[in-house]
Parts: structure tokens; sequence; C-alpha cells
């Protein structure tokens, strides 16, 4: 139901809940960069905060793995997102 979709749901109620991080690989094929602005659209509209960080040439599981110990301090991903949680 569209009622319920996280766009719909984003517009309505965002601005309930703390600043939101939203990251998407440009590479990614399951999650389009598309959406993830859609979705950040409708949390402002909704009067929320959020920040949106793209990262050229990563992919759906490559912008995971760069959470996983092996690529600690190897990852702008999660460097990223240690700096918008004040880390």
């Amino acid at each position: 139901d569209d009622a319920f979709s996280p766009v719909a749901l984003a517009a309505r109620h965002a601005e309930m809940v703390p600043p939101i991080l939203l990251m998407i690989g440009l590479g990614d094929n399951v999650i389009y960069a598309s959406r993830v602005a859609r979705l950040a659209d409708a949390i402002r509209t909704g009067g929320g905060s959020v920040t949106v960080k793209a990262y050229p040439g990563i992919g759906h599981i490559g912008l995971m793995l760069g959470f996983a110990e092996p690529f600690e301090g190897n990852s702008r991903a999660a460097d990223d997102l240690a700096r918008f949680a004040g880390l």
C-alpha cells in the first residue's frame, strides 16, 4: 500500500525523528540513486533533516562491505557515518 511506503511515511513523520543519513553507491543496481533522492525530498518536505552521501563506482554490496572489519580505515562511507554520528 502506497500509504505505508517509506516516501509516504517520511513525508508525514520526518519532523519527529532525528537527522537521517542516506548513503547510496552510484553503481547500486538494487536501490537506485533516484529513489534515494525521492526519499530525501520527502523527508525534507515532512520537516526532517537529511544528508545524502553518494559514492561513485560503488555498488550495493560494496557499500555494505565498507563497514566490515577487514576494511576498517579504508571506507569513505564508514568515515562519513562516523562524522555524521559525531564520532
